[in-house]
Parts: structure tokens; sequence; C-alpha cells
């Protein structure tokens, strides 16, 4: 069934073309006839094409549509989508044409003078666009304001129909850039905007208008996962809340001005709401206030002040509106898991064991330094090692452990490894004149053996990857306790790993006989466990997340990246 809206349209078009030539032969007739022509087309237009959008009186300059039509048409199919009575360009051209092509290049987002209801609605949405951690001013929100409100103040001015056009041109324009930033991230580079990727946007666009549902349409393209979805919601009420200043706030260290360190703390906990009452200065609430702060800042909560939580109470509250929409447009990107996967979050220190948008588990880790850093990447857990052997990576063996075999050649014995040649042969290190190899003409492997001084510890978790990186067990516990857990060459070191190794042997094993993990880890038993349903590990960069309840946790970006990106991105 045809819309009020699509009838006024196909009248429009297909009929009022010969009613001009009509009113012009009428015209000859005489004043009377002319009245009387005119009013059978009114009361024809009254009763057969009425429309909720568009009093009656406005349908008289719906006269020119025609012109608009043609206008459109010749701009777009001459590829000249340049605008005329605004600053602004296009950036999604060829997506623009494609959209007017399908709709036979009539007007859509407007009614003579008058936006029509998807119009109000997409405007709306992108003035909204700081929810979805996206700048409105990148979708023309200035030019689509000053088009309108001149179009509405001289519906009957001479550049009419070129403004009109213009703010259709710029509205399918901003509206098609908003769906390709929403559902793939902030692109710097022009030409990704011609990838296939986006080619379906203008359908995806005209199907929205054709009916009425635009805005879900829009928004359905967002990422569907459990890490985009709380923090987007979690946004709104961040913002719904806050008052976006550049405010940042210096805390002293408590060592050498106890009195001032705490009273900037306690004014910075009380506008980020951990602090609602009046307190001294060590009372009981400013501690667990600090305490609470340093929880969903990814610190060691203690309640002291130190140096990690200062430097983490000095943000202003636009930098963590930045942080979120960073870590959004970086979820967009490249967060996209299904039914089950493992997720580790480089700067949380976090695995999650994630099913069905839900938490199942979650396990403390420890991460690559920053000069080793972690690699993000997507692959599959294919095994379980039970007390792995180490094979010592290259770069680690001639940059750490050969300086030191040099100087103490009772090193390897005393750390429990043996020495393999080229030809895949022990050799004792006893026999070896370490003082004349170099980097250069080193040529033996270094093999750790398995055992609680393993640096792989006592299980291993592979997965495909051109880094030859795994997930394993560590003999260094104490990293654990740490705020800033980043001392691995690349590798993650897993707090408990005997309790991920089980679930995994539970849910990703189909055996009638499964090994029992305990049991193997206790008797220094060495075995390879093939999973019969590898599960997917995403290893992320991310500064900012939020639960299930919107609280947001901010975690130290120990790779300093986020500085450069949202300079690139947000400036």
């Amino acid at each position: 069934m045809k819309t009020s809206e699509n009838r006024i349209n196909d009248f429009t078009y297909a009929q009022i073309e010969p009613l001009k030539t009509a009113s012009r032969i009428f015209r000859s007739f005489g004043k009377h006839i002319l009245i009387s022509f005119t009013f059978m087309v009114m009361l024809f237009l009254s009763t057969s094409y009425v429309s909720e959008e568009i009093a009656t009186s406005d349908l008289r300059t719906e006269y020119y549509a025609p012109d608009m039509y043609r206008g459109l048409s010749s701009r777009l199919e001459q590829n000249s989508c340049k605008l005329f009575t605004c600053h602004s360009f296009l950036k999604t051209s060829h997506l623009v044409y494609d959209m007017y092509q399908k709709f036979g290049y009539k007007p859509v987002w407007t009614i003579n003078h008058r936006l029509s209801s998807s119009a109000t609605e997409v405007i709306q949405l992108l003035n909204n666009a700081a929810y979805y951690g996206l700048d409105k001013n990148h979708y023309h929100a200035d030019e689509l304001n000053r088009l309108y409100e001149n179009l509405r103040k001289n519906p009957r001015a001479d550049s009419m129909l070129m403004m009109r056009q213009d703010l259709e041109l710029l509205l399918t324009d901003a509206c098609l850039n908003f769906m390709i930033h929403l559902r793939s991230g902030i692109i710097s580079t022009d030409s990704l905007y011609s990838s296939n990727l986006n080619k379906e946007l203008a359908d995806h666009l005209y199907k929205g208008i054709r009916h009425h549902d635009v805005t879900e349409r829009i928004l359905a393209l967002q990422p569907d996962n459990l890490s985009y979805r709380n923090l987007q919601k979690a946004l709104e009420k961040f913002l719904n809340s806050t008052i976006l200043d550049d405010q940042r706030y210096e805390i002293p260290d408590p060592e050498y001005d106890h009195f001032k360190s705490y009273a900037a703390a306690k004014s910075v906990l009380a506008r980020l709401g951990y602090l609602k009452d009046k307190a001294g200065e060590n009372d009981t609430s400013v501690i667990h206030a600090i305490k609470e702060f340093q929880r969903y800042h990814g610190l060691t909560p203690n309640g002291i002040l130190n140096k990690n939580t200062r430097k983490a109470m000095s943000l202003s509250n636009r930098d963590r509106y930045l942080r979120i929409a960073l870590n959004l447009d970086r979820i967009r990107k490249s967060v996209d898991y299904k039914n089950e996967c493992v997720f580790v979050n480089i700067p949380a220190y976090q695995l999650r064991v994630i099913k069905a948008n839900k938490v199942q588990k979650s396990f403390n880790v420890v991460v690559g330094r920053p000069y080793t850093p972690t690699p993000e990447l997507t692959s599959k857990i294919e095994r379980i090692t039970t007390v792995p052997e180490w094979n010592v990576p290259k770069s680690i063996t001639l940059n750490e452990i050969l300086p030191r075999v040099k100087k103490d050649s009772s090193y390897l014995i005393r750390n429990n490894f043996k020495v393999i040649d080229r030809q895949l042969n022990e050799v004792s290190p006893k026999n070896i004149g370490w003082k004349e190899l170099t980097k250069e003409n080193f040529d033996y492997y270094f093999v750790q053996n398995s055992g609680h001084s393993n640096a792989l510890g006592l299980l291993k978790f592979s997965f495909n990857n051109p880094y030859r990186i795994y997930i394993h067990d560590t003999p260094s516990k104490r990293f654990f306790n740490s705020d800033i857990r980043a001392y691995s060459h690349g590798c993650i070191r897993l707090q408990h790993p005997d309790l991920f190794a089980t679930y995994l042997v539970e849910n990703n094993l189909h055996s009638e006989k499964k090994p029992d993990i305990s049991k193997l880890v206790s008797r220094k038993i060495h075995k390879e466990i093939i999973l019969s349903e590898p599960i997917e590990i995403q290893i992320r960069y991310l500064t900012c997340e939020a639960d299930e309840d919107l609280n947001l946790y901010y975690y130290h970006d120990i790779y300093n990246r986020d500085g450069a990106l949202i300079n690139t991105l947000f400036n």
C-alpha cells in the first residue's frame, strides 16, 4: 500500500506537468474559467491525495517539483555534486548518486520548504552523534541548519530550488557518512569510501526511507557484541550526567604536601561521583572513594594516592569522553566475535571467555612490555600442552641469554636449558667456546626443559599466528599483584591456567574420557591435547570498557597509542 507521501510524489511527477499545460490553455478562456479550474484541482488534491505532513496550501509551491527532479537528475547524472549555496563538499558522492537513482531522482528529505518526518528523524540522530562517540560536525551539522533556516524563512526566494537541492544532497551525504562511521569506524582515507563494503549502504538507506524506519535501520549497523553494546550505552549515561569541560586537575604528591594532595583528590572524587558526603582529610569515606576510583581505573584498590592514581585523576571530562569515543571506534574496526570467543584486552590485563554475549570466565594476565608489545590478532586456540618445554625465540637467545652465558657458563645448567645444534642434536654446554660466539656466528638453539622453573610454567595454549606468541603459565606469580602488568616478551601469561584449561576441555573437547588437567600437571606428564572445536581468540587494545551495569573502566595506555589516534580521528 502506498503511503500518503508516496501518493503525493506520484501525483506530483506524473500529473503536475500536464496540468501546467492545461492551465495555460484554459487561461485564454478567461479569468472565471481559470478560477474554476484551479478550484477543481484543489478539490481533487484535497480528496484523493491527502497527506499527514503537508498542508493543502503548501501543495501550490510543490508545483516546482519537476524543476527539483530535473535539477537533481542533471547534477547527479553529470556527476556534478558541487554544492552551490554552502561551503561543504560530499564525501560519498557515488553513494548519493546510487540512492537518488533508486528514487528516480525525486527529492526524499524535503517537501516544498519543509523537511519530511524522515529528515527530521535523521537530523536529530546526527545532532546526537556524540552518543555514539562521533562528532556531529563531521556530518555538515552547521551547514544543514543554516540551509534549512534559509529555506524556511525564504520559501519563495529565487535561490529556493538550489538551496533545496543542496540540502537534499548534503543530508544524504551526511547520513551515508554517519552510517559508514557507525558500522566500520572513522575512515581517514577518502579512497576507502568507495570500497565494496559500503556499496550496499545506499540501498539500506533507501529501504529505511521507504519503510519509514530510517533511524532503526541506521542504528542496526552498529556492532552487535558485548564490548560495543555496553560501552555505547555507558557513553549515553556519561553524557547525560556530565558536563564536558576541559578542566584538568593536578594532584600533588602526598609526600610533599599531604593536605593539598587529599584536598585536590577529594574535589576530583566528588566531581566524578565517587564521594558524595563531606569528609575530612583521612576519613574512611575518602579512602573508600579512592579505592572505588582505583577499581574503575585498572589500579590496585589500596586507597593510596600513588603516581598512577594521581595521573588517572588528572583527566578532564572531555579527555574521558574522547577516550570512550576512541575505543568505540576501535571496536567498530576490529572486534567482531560471534557465539563464543576468548577475548584478551591488553591494557585491561584480562582474558575473558565470552559465550552468547556473556562473560563466562575472567582471568588476570601479564602482557608484553612497551618495547616488546603483545600484538593484536585473531586466531583459534587449537591445543593445550601440559608441562611444556620452551623453545627459546632467537631474539631472546641472542639479546638476553647469550650475553649471560658468556659471563657465566653455568647459567644454562642452573636454569635447566639444553643446547641444540643445526642437526637437532643436543650439545654439552661445556664443549662450546662461548667467548668466541657473537650474534653473527651463533648457530645453536636453546630449549628449556619442562618443570616449575620453565618460563612457560606447566601449561601452554597454542594458536596459529605469525608472531609466534601463545598463552602460558608462569613461575613469576608476583607480577599479577602489580598495577602495571606489562613484563613479558609479547606472550600472554595467565594467572590461573589450570582453570582455563579445564574450561576448554569441558566445553571444546568431545571425548568420552576427557583428560584430567590437574592430574597431568601434578604428575608432571607432558601431553598435547587437541581441541575438537578450536575456540576463537581475539587479542585487542582497548583503554576503556564498560560492564553490563554501564560502569566505565579506564585503563593505562601502556603502549602510548591513544594520544596520536585521538588527534587523528577527532581533531
